[in-house]
């Protein structure tokens, strides 16, 4: 199966159908702006990031063209600015990008910014990088980036003697507007809300690139309890008995092969449904702690194996109120040189958590109230947990502390927790045979979130 895809300048919108669904790696290079009198054009930058796309979804591609060089004024393909009409004032490179469902500006998901174009009548004659989620300067300081630049999605053009133009972008880089020549900036690139994403600045030479990866395409998957086997969906909901109805394998291979259930993202699996003006999340009456995940893998992948499985879950208000958080490892946090440590605990409402400190094991003490968690708790080997009593009472960090005459943070015993609950990711490990769903690990925190959905 063909796993890259790779687009080149062409002058003209690309349009692409996605072959397959799974998560795919978008990259985007700018081009170039224009050369002019031995000064160089700025080089495009670069922009990457991951998105799950479906089948069939269709999808536009643009590439930059590079900047035409000093002496022909031109726009360049996707918002390089035209330079000035002298023999020095070179044009600005377009941006590359990418849209989804139309062809608007507002559509485009990545950019790569395209680079300033070179004037050859100025000391600072090369041209602005293109971005970076900000592009390099024009000759007057002026720069594109997330909110502002010359146009959303076009480079600045000039008219003015050797004046350069600006590279395209999210936002287009400014034309240069000196009274004796100036370099056009760089366009910004944009990363939307794509996983995984970054962007470097000014590295591509020439016109631009868009690459398309699939990273990996989705697979079918049902729940295993015991010996029996469980779709959540409506079709197999007993209304009277309040359950889900155990399926037989041909049934799996029906819903698999017919109705596209391997294209269901499994952490939309609790996505309710309505019988007889009843609302049912599937979470409410499957108890997935106690189930395998099994995986079934696209038959365009039938000699590769399913190595690593990623759940986004996003938990209801409710899961979050009644979640249990508990450090795993055991905490010793005194040390010779920490006077009146104390834990400093950052939340939303810390009068609404609960804390348990047990000490080895041997007895808890428990508090409706974590305001305060002093020296005089602090003490032996220790384990901590937190119970959030309200939707609104996030834990958002937990710090050892010290405080003689000031407060100061113990920098090697800084616990952290960087999520709020939404988009944990839960990796499951290679050799893991049978996994609990409801067991999460994140960062120096190892916690459980309790029963997740289901109370």
């Amino acid at each position: 199966m063909q796993k890259i895809f790779t687009f080149n300048y062409t002058g003209q919108a690309q349009t692409w159908i996605t072959p397959y669904s799974g998560k795919y790696r978008l990259e985007c290079w700018g081009a170039q702006g224009g050369n002019t009198g031995g000064y160089i054009g700025g080089y495009g930058g670069y922009a990457k990031g991951d998105i799950n796309l479906i089948k069939g979804q269709k999808i536009y591609i643009y590439v930059g063209q590079k900047g035409t060089d000093g002496g022909y004024p031109a726009y360049a393909f996707n918002g390089g600015g035209y330079g000035a009409s002298d023999t020095c004032g070179a044009s600005g490179g377009g941006s590359s990008d990418i849209r989804v469902n139309a062809t608007d500006l507002k559509n485009r998901i990545i950019v790569a910014g395209g680079g300033g174009g070179a004037s050859g009548d100025t000391p600072l004659g090369n041209g602005g990088y293109g971005g970076g989620l900000i592009g390099g300067p024009s000759d007057n300081g002026r720069v594109a980036n997330q909110t502002s630049g010359a146009s959303f999605g076009i480079g600045g053009n000039s008219s003015n003697g050797d004046n350069a133009g600006g590279g395209g972008g999210y936002y287009g880089g400014y034309g240069a507007i000196g009274s004796t020549g100036g370099c056009g900036g760089g366009g910004s690139s944009y990363l939307g809300l794509l996983e995984n994403a970054s962007t470097v600045s000014g590295i591509n030479t020439g016109d631009g690139k868009v690459v398309i990866s699939l990273i990996y395409d989705e697979v079918a998957f049902f729940f295993k309890k015991g010996e029996e086997y469980y779709l959540p969906i409506e079709k197999y909901f007993d209304t009277d008995a309040k359950k889900f109805k155990a399926v037989s394998l041909n049934d799996l291979r029906y819903e698999i092969n017919n109705n596209n259930y391997g294209n269901i993202s499994i952490y939309n699996i609790n996505e309710p449904f309505v019988i007889d003006s009843i609302v049912y999340n599937p979470l409410d009456y499957l108890d997935i702690s106690k189930c395998k995940i099994c995986v079934i893998p696209n038959s365009s992948r039938t000699n590769e194996y399913v190595k690593e499985l990623d759940i986004n879950y996003i938990p209801t208000t409710k899961a979050i109120s009644k979640a249990n958080i508990k450090i795993k490892d055991m905490y010793t946090p005194y040390k010779n040189n920490i006077q009146n440590p104390f834990l400093n605990i950052e939340a939303a409402n810390k009068a609404n958590i609960s804390y348990i400190i047990n000490y080895e094991n041997i007895y808890d003490i428990v508090n409706d109230d974590c305001s305060s968690i002093d020296k005089k708790l602090l003490k032996d080997n220790f384990y901590l947990s937190f119970k959030l009593n309200d939707v609104m009472s996030l834990l958002k960090s937990v710090s050892l502390c010290s405080r003689d005459i000031n407060y100061f943070k113990i920098e090697d015993d800084d616990l952290n927790i960087s999520n709020d609950y939404i988009n944990t990711q839960i990796t499951f490990e290679k050799k893991c045979s049978e996994t609990v769903i409801n067991r999460i690990t994140k960062q120096y925190f190892k916690y459980l979130n309790d029963n997740l959905d289901t109370f």
